[in-house]
Parts: structure tokens; C-alpha cells; sequence
């Protein structure tokens, strides 16, 4: 499913209710480039077997929100770029999605300019080696927990 809806620039609004996912391991770029986008729902999303996030919702800059709910099954393995330049996200809620086995998370936030607020729950970071740039030019973040992470 990688680019699946890249770089869809005029799209504003997308519910996908009936695409089945069970069987997917990489969402890379998915949404990227798609700079309209203002609503997106994802909750029907099976998520067990996906790994790779990378750039999914990179220049996703319409953006304003998105329920994470559906990643809380997925073993991610990498999440690069997950919302690089998606500046318009105000808060992102990462409640319980595994990040044990992730070893890639440098430029996740990079230039969510307008992201105030970032939440997890006792996040697991033992095995990521790449967390360079992760919050770089996120001028508003004014919360973030990160008493859990293990950076050793």
C-alpha cells in the first residue's frame, strides 16, 4: 500500500470504510504529499501485521487531527518521517501502540509546526538507534513525556 494516495494534492476529505488491510506489513507514504487533506478516517484499518509507517503522513499539512486508535495492534518496526512537515496536527495521542520492536524514529515530528501536545503510554524505545531530528522545528511542543524513554 505504499503511496497508495500520494501526493493527491486537491483531496480534502477521505473515509475508507471497506480496503482490507489484514495482510499489510508497510503503509510507507500512503498519504504523503496529499497537502489538502483535512479529514481522514482510518479506523476500519487492520493493523496487525503492518511495520513500516514510514512517511505516511509526510506534507500531510491540512492535517489538523487523526485518531491513532487503529496502529495499537501493529508491531512497528520503523516510523521515519511518520508526520514530517504535517504542520497543521495540534496533538497526537499515541496511547498504547508498540514501539518495542521500532529501531527507526528519526524525523517522526519534524516541522509539525502547530503539534503542541504529544502523548504514550510508557513507550518502549530499547531498540531504536535512529531518533535524530525527531522533534526538530516543533516550535510549539509544549508537552511531551519522556520518562520512558530508553535512549542507553
Amino acid at each position: 500500500m505504499s503511496n497508495m494516495f500520494g501526493s493527491l494534492i486537491s483531496l480534502t476529505e477521505l473515509s475508507i470504510h471497506d480496503l482490507d488491510t489484514t495482510n499489510v506489513e508497510t503503509m510507507e507514504g500512503m498519504f504523503a504529499g496529499s497537502f489538502a487533506l483535512e479529514s481522514l478516517s482510518i479506523t476500519q484499518f487492520k493493523m496487525e501485521k503492518l511495520k513500516n509507517v514510514n512517511y505516511m503522513f509526510e506534507f500531510c499539512s491540512a492535517l489538523i487531527s487523526l485518531d491513532l486508535t487503529p496502529f495499537a495492534k501493529a508491531k512497528i518496526e520503523t516510523s521515519k518521517a511518520w508526520f514530517e512537515y504535517s504542520s497543521s496536527l495540534t496533538s497526537l495521542d499515541f496511547g498504547k501502540i508498540d514501539f518495542s520492536n521500532n529501531e527507526d524514529m528519526s524525523d517522526m515530528f519534524k516541522e509539525c509546526q502547530s503539534l503542541e501536545t504529544i502523548k504514550w503510554d510508557n513507550i518502549n524505545t530499547a531498540k531504536v538507534k535512529n531518533m535524530s531530528k525527531l522533534f526538530s522545528e516543533c516550535v510549539l511542543l509544549r508537552e511531551v513525556d519522556l520518562s520512558t524513554f530508553d535512549t542507553s
